[in-house]
């Protein structure tokens, strides 16, 4: 098993895990739908993670694959005064070895 952060946490905690490889398209412009089509799963039941930043501060939205992030009911679901895609800092932006895990550094209210 590989051995990113999210995956020995769910090994620790006797998680099983099956892993679905597929070759990645960097032309694709919604990564989340091809991944989907790579794989041949419905969009609408496949999540992808998206990182935002809120108040200065990274954190990670979960939507289905076929769906796009609105802005503003990010700043409506969390307490924030200022959202923003991360795309334009590279302060929140994962480093190489993170890139497909989720890695938690807030907590959001739900």
């Amino acid at each position: 098993m590989t051995s990113i952060p999210a995956l020995r946490a769910l090994a620790a905690l006797g998680i099983a895990v099956a892993l679905h490889p597929y070759t990645d398209d960097p032309e694709a412009e919604a990564t989340g739908l091809q991944a989907a089509e790579a794989l041949g799963i419905d969009p609408a039941v496949m999540l992808k993670t998206l990182m935002v930043e809120v108040d200065g501060m990274p954190a990670c939205c979960v939507i289905p694959a076929d769906r796009q992030l609105s802005m503003k009911r990010v700043a409506a679901a969390l307490p924030a005064q200022a959202t923003r895609d991360p795309q334009l800092s590279s302060q929140v932006r994962p480093a190489p070895q993170d890139v497909g895990c989720v890695q938690s550094r807030t907590a959001a209210k739900t």
